[in-house]
């Protein structure tokens, strides 16, 4: 498994932990209560985009059936985040996906944080190493 993989593999998971109220979560797209060992953390903008890949608010508990057989769900799962978060969080998530792929007028737009994730090479190992520490944080609670 390379550093990548792992680092992905942690932060989705501590990500549902992150999002679980006890042993159970909301998928984000479908609305269903599943159990934390049945959920995936799914991607609103698909992990190939190395900016939005480890981004918290990009990944949000799903059901197997959205995120796997549903390609995301992704209708579905942006009403989640409009019902959850509300407009200008969709609005500056999907923002900072329009700045990673290039839009001056959206990256005019991005917080100094987004800007330097728009820089920045990710250091994987020292990533993974950082969602395992908070991975295992969650575990113990």
């Amino acid at each position: 498994m390379t550093d990548r993989q792992k680092a992905l593999s942690c932060f989705q998971r501590a990500r549902v932990l992150q999002e679980a109220n006890g042993e159970y979560v909301k998928c984000i797209s479908c609305g269903r209560l599943i159990h934390v060992s049945e959920a995936d953390g799914g991607h609103y903008e698909h992990r190939q985009n190395r900016v939005t890949e480890l981004y918290p608010q990009n990944v949000h508990a799903q059901c197997h059936t959205c995120n796997r057989f549903k390609n995301g769900n992704l209708e579905g799962y942006r009403q989640g985040l409009l019902d959850k978060f509300g407009e200008e969080y969709v609005d500056d998530l999907e923002n900072l996906i329009l700045a990673s792929k290039g839009c001056d007028d959206a990256i005019s737009l991005c917080s100094d944080e987004q800007k330097e994730l728009l820089k920045r090479d990710k250091d994987y190992k020292e990533e993974a190493t950082k969602w395992r520490g908070i991975l295992r944080k969650l575990k113990m609670r």
